[in-house]
């Protein structure tokens, strides 16, 4: 099993703050966990089978929204997956039918400056099959209260979570 983050955007300007936190999350659930999941400090952009290996199951978890390049991470991803990838990600929760992405100009969204695009479920569902899924799953959609205030006030464009499942085979 491996384990990866990119530690290094915590250089970034916007990030800083958080760079003495490096990866003693991972570290501590391992000792407690008596896990032997290897961590690499890696972009998933710059995930290589050639070097990685292939694995039943990936997991990106509260990721795709903050990345620059969703398509291409979901292509090298798709690269690894032998079995399935088991997303979990912010998205628009929106009543129109078509794949939307709305991008997040600075700290627009939540005063967050690390989020780039938020998927709507049908984009992330295109991109998925685009990046070679053959079937693709919503398996949980979860709006709060908080989305719900935002579904009614912004009539029908509001943000929530949604876990879903890609399969290879």
């Amino acid at each position: 099993m491996v384990a990866i983050d990119n530690l290094e955007r915590m250089k970034r300007p916007d990030e800083k703050q958080y760079a003495w936190v490096g990866n003693r999350g991972f570290e501590v659930a391992k000792a407690i966990l008596g896990s032997n999941v290897k961590f690499i400090n890696m972009d998933v952009c710059d995930i290589d089978p050639s070097e990685m290996g292939k694995f039943d199951i990936v997991l990106l978890l509260g990721v795709l929204y903050h990345l620059k390049n969703p398509m291409l991470a979901l292509e090298k991803l798709s690269e690894v997956t032998k079995e399935q990838l088991i997303i979990e990600s912010e998205c628009l929760l929106t009543p129109f039918r078509k794949p939307l992405l709305r991008y997040c100009e600075g700290d627009s969204y939540n005063q967050d400056p690390t989020c780039w695009f938020i998927p709507n479920i049908l984009a992330i569902q295109g991109m998925l099959r685009d990046a070679g899924f053959r079937e693709v799953k919503v398996v949980q959609r979860m709006l709060g209260m908080k989305g719900l205030l935002r579904l009614i006030l912004h009539r029908g464009i509001t943000s929530g979570r949604v876990i879903v499942v890609a399969y290879k085979t």
